[in-house]
């Protein structure tokens, strides 16, 4: 992606969560890439959370190859960025995939905009368990732990963590993290960040502020943003043609109310 001419266009998605569980989501996710990605030839940023759970410890297995390689065949550049659900993606991925990857926040211009993309999770300095429990699964107690469980067992505790934590809030699909605390921590984040747009997920909101743009999820939303000539814009991506979300700041967007217009999958 650092390679990619400044005026090149790329297309963001975050928080895909891809699993094993949820075929459906996979499928959809892979015709996004052939039937919208591919045709179209932008750069994709992955801003995390592409899977429910992978840690890339070991080769992939097979539901990931499959992704993996349909992102190593677009003709586009493809950045992903490590969530709090993927780790160590690089690591899992052949030497010579042309796929790169980032655990940091990327910085990136086009078209004359500076864009500061992260995946989202570390915006809020008042989330220090989190933050704990981040630096443990990412040190050498986490990664040992992982290779002493075996893949199978660590991807199973994982995706069931995960599962826990959205059946907790209502539901698998029915969960959209939506914290007003994230959001308001986001912005703050935003603030201070010497760039034209920060584009974040992890917070599973869809929507757009002065100076912050968050991505939305596959649970629900099959979101995407596209920043190419004309602009910056959020879509949702529909097998029968993608409908526009947003093309200018105007807060969040609330899934019953677009569901009620029609927009919906």
């Amino acid at each position: 992606m650092a390679e990619s001419p400044d005026h090149a266009a790329v297309w963001f998605v975050s928080d895909v969560h891809l699993t094993p569980s949820r075929p459906e989501r996979t499928a959809r996710f892979l015709r996004f890439l052939e039937d919208r990605v591919a045709p179209a030839g932008t750069d994709l940023v992955i801003a995390g959370d592409l899977f429910d759970w992978w840690f890339g410890a070991w080769p992939p297995p097979p539901d990931v190859a499959q992704v993996i390689a349909a992102l190593e065949a677009l003709p586009g550049a493809v950045l992903w960025m490590e969530g709090n659900h993927d780790l160590f993606v690089g690591r899992g991925l052949r030497a010579s995939s042309p796929i790169a990857t980032s655990a940091e926040p990327v910085a990136m211009s086009r078209f004359d905009m500076t864009l500061h993309v992260a995946h989202g999770d570390m915006v809020d300095p008042a989330e220090r368990g989190y933050r704990l429990f981040r630096g443990f699964l990412r040190g050498v107690p986490g990664r040992a732990g992982a290779r002493l469980l075996g893949q199978r067992a660590a991807r199973w505790l994982g995706s069931s963590a995960a599962t826990g934590s959205r059946a907790a809030q209502g539901g698998v699909d029915g969960y959209d993290g939506l914290s007003q605390g994230w959001l308001d921590a986001a912005r703050a984040y935003a603030a201070q960040n010497d760039a034209s747009i920060t584009v974040l997920g992890h917070g599973h909101w869809l929507g757009w502020w002065d100076g912050l743009v968050c991505l939305g999820d596959w649970l629900r939303w099959s979101s995407y943003g596209r920043l190419d000539p004309s602009g910056l814009s959020l879509w949702q991506y529909k097998a029968g043609g993608d409908e526009l979300l947003l093309d200018a700041p105007s807060g969040a967007l609330d899934y019953e109310a677009v569901t009620a217009r029609g927009l919906a999958l």
